[in-house]
């Protein structure tokens, strides 16, 4: 037997890794992560520290995209309140478990606030090292970044000029969105209205749902018709022909007694 060869059924290129998905359903996912960053309960629970942030969402003024050194980034967030932010991310530090830490992930850390920006005047490169922390255009947002492991909430910090930018890529609800052809933000709707709604009869949406029910039950029955036994004309036939042929036999037996008699 050899040992330490290649290893058994390993990972094929060909998989289908990815997925389709439309397009307008991207955006509608986007704009929702980017509505639940500015609402404190959604980002605490996630387990950012923002007791110090003074507002949600976080503006500050374009002068941050033009910070070129580390020390002035770290210097910035601090003053902005994220000291405790960017604490918890260092304690976070530990060793990853089990064989990650041979292979390039030694290290697990957690997420810290993502810093979008309009215009790179610097302010990536002085990010960068600073742990936890994250820079995006506002141009090419990615939804892994706004929404880590799937769960919104993501502690963000915008530039005044990205700011005024997502409102023209995303539009608002008055009105498009200029730069997305088409596009239209998902309209606002309380759950109370919707339970209104669906629940009082002789309202539209209470008919269409009464509707799609009947249809279904009329599409189950029609599809137990050629399953259950009571439905199939010729059991009916062979169970009239058995019935007719056990009375014929009873008839039989009661003459043959007769006559023994």
């Amino acid at each position: 037997m050899c040992r330490g060869s290649g290893m058994f059924n390993p990972t094929k290129i060909w998989r289908r890794w990815h997925r389709r998905v439309i397009v307008t359903q991207k955006r509608h996912d986007v704009v929702t992560a980017l509505a639940a960053s500015s609402l404190p309960p959604l980002v605490m629970a996630r387990g950012h520290r923002i007791g110090e942030v003074a507002e949600l969402p976080l503006v500050v003024s374009d002068g941050l995209e033009s910070v070129q050194k580390t020390k002035q980034a770290v210097e910035a967030l601090n003053k902005l309140g994220c000291g405790p932010e960017l604490q918890k991310v260092l304690d976070s530090k530990r060793l990853h478990a089990g064989q990650g830490k041979a292979r390039n992930r030694r290290f697990r850390m957690r997420l810290g606030p993502l810093v979008i920006y309009k215009e790179d005047n610097g302010i990536s490169r002085a990010m960068r090292s600073i742990p936890g922390v994250v820079t995006a255009c506002v141009d090419s947002l990615n939804l892994l970044r706004l929404a880590p492991g799937g769960s919104i909430g993501r502690f963000i910090i915008w530039t005044e000029g990205a700011f005024k930018q997502a409102s023209e890529i995303y539009g608002t609800e008055k009105g498009g969105a200029p730069l997305k052809k088409g596009y239209n933000l998902p309209r606002v709707l309380k759950r109370k209205e919707l339970r209104k709604q669906s629940s009082e009869k002789g309202t539209a949406a209470y008919d269409q749902l009464q509707k799609k029910k009947k249809a279904r039950v009329e599409a189950s029955k029609a599809h137990n018709k050629t399953q259950k036994k009571g439905d199939l004309t010729f059991y009916k036939t062979l169970m009239a022909a058995f019935e007719a042929k056990a009375a014929e036999g009873k008839v039989v037996k009661k003459a043959d007694e007769a006559e023994e008699e």
